[in-house]
């Protein structure tokens, strides 16, 4: 069971009616810095279908920081560090 503060982040997206398909592949990569909880973690939420936005990503990179849940004030420098590290992995 996830956290009730991951659960509110984790709602799927709403998207705008197309008469088409409701089912959308991000094309960009996404990152999912894992501040307050482990990378396996957060896959595991994944497998099991609980984070919807990122089903629907094709390349997921999750991050690890163990920082607690600011890391952008508690760790600023390794979190940007982790940012531009991920931004050049894709």
């Amino acid at each position: 069971m996830l956290p009730r503060a991951v659960k509110i982040w984790a709602r799927p997206l709403s998207l705008p009616p197309s008469g088409g398909p409701t089912t959308v592949v991000l094309p960009v990569p996404a990152f999912l810095v894992c501040a307050e909880y482990s990378p396996e973690q957060a896959r595991a939420w994944l497998d099991a279908g609980e984070l919807a936005e990122l089903e629907r990503a094709r390349h997921v990179l999750f991050v690890d920081i163990d920082s607690g849940h600011w890391p952008m004030v508690t760790r600023a420098a390794e979190l940007a560090r982790i940012l531009d590290d991920a931004t050049k992995a894709v």
